[in-house]
């Protein structure tokens, strides 16, 4: 029996997301471009792509800069990803990554169109009317410009209410916006968990206090640890989900598809210690691929075969 029906991701600032590969950085010269993709980004949006790779029933609501828009629309289209764009002033950003020929990689991120709280009005509306009790609404990357954090918390806030399953993948809030937002999930990495706090947090006992702190008041707690794999915290348990070295070729979007992942599965009813080592292979298989493409499905099964959980508490 499945817990939830479909998934919403909401991306306020969404990408398109251009990947150049180049044999050096010449500060003297241009440099020339042996290959080039784009790709359709933003953490809303990569959610998506994956679950839908995953068939799981999702929909992307997105606001895009309506200059280039119907790029991102196509792009998204050629991946079969369902999606509401609602168009506002100006371009959607695009970001650059630069991977050299040596494996290093230089990304760059745009701030994207500045909005209006009449842009988050349009959104809102035809949002409300698509969720069920039963949806996981996902809120997942940066805020455009013109928004302010209190102004996005108190947005997300409105959508609370019985069986609605609100789930947070950005690095804007700090501890007292959780103890108010109280979310079914959220899914930082190591840096983020530091910023939610103001607080380095060199030892692994640092970062387990704090995710269950935050596991107060959030069901998931599910931290990114990059080749460590992740750290899960939940109803006052400690797991710790360890992951096989592999060939990295990029990062951008790993933990959008390890958040995809972990989703996938509770849809599915799959137990939590199966949902957590589904998600850390799929963010292990994400790494292995260019750009941002997703992953397949017979990569992700192949490298849960080597993936641990242990619990310690």
């Amino acid at each position: 029996m499945k817990m939830f029906s479909k998934v919403i991701t909401v991306c306020l600032n969404p990408s398109l997301d251009v990947t150049v590969w180049i044999k050096e950085l010449d500060f003297e010269e241009p440099c020339t471009a042996q290959r080039e993709e784009i790709y359709p980004g933003g953490k809303g949006i990569n959610v998506a792509r994956v679950l839908t790779m995953l068939n799981v029933p999702v929909k992307a609501y997105c606001l895009a800069g309506q200059d280039n828009l119907e790029m991102l629309k196509t792009l998204l289209v050629q991946e079969q990803v369902a999606a509401e764009l609602f168009p506002v002033k100006s371009a959607i950003r695009e970001n650059m990554t630069l991977v050299l020929k040596d494996g290093r990689v230089l990304k760059i991120n745009r701030a994207g169109p500045t909005l209006k709280l009449t842009d988050l009005d349009q959104i809102y509306h035809c949002i409300k009317q698509s969720i069920n009790d039963d949806t996981i609404l996902v809120f997942a990357g940066s805020l455009p410009p013109g928004i302010e954090k209190s102004v996005y918390r108190d947005f997300i806030m409105q959508f609370r209410r019985q069986n609605i399953r609100v789930v947070i993948d950005t690095g804007v809030f700090e501890w007292e916006d959780y103890q108010q937002i109280k979310p079914f999930m959220i899914k930082p990495n190591r840096v983020e968990l530091e910023k939610i706090f103001h607080t380095v947090m060199p030892q692994k006992s640092d970062l387990e206090q704090a995710a269950l702190k935050l596991a107060e008041d959030i069901q998931h707690v599910l931290v990114s640890l990059g080749k460590d794999g992740l750290l899960y915290a939940g109803n006052q348990q400690i797991k710790y989900i360890s992951v096989p070295e592999v060939e990295m070729k990029s990062t951008v979007g790993a933990g959008d598809t390890t958040l995809a992942g972990f989703l996938a599965k509770l849809l599915e009813a799959y137990s939590l210690e199966q949902a957590l080592c589904f998600a850390a292979a799929a963010g292990t298989a994400s790494v292995c691929c260019d750009g941002t493409e997703i992953p397949k499905l017979s990569d992700i099964d192949q490298i849960q075969k080597q993936v641990q959980c242990i619990t310690i508490s």
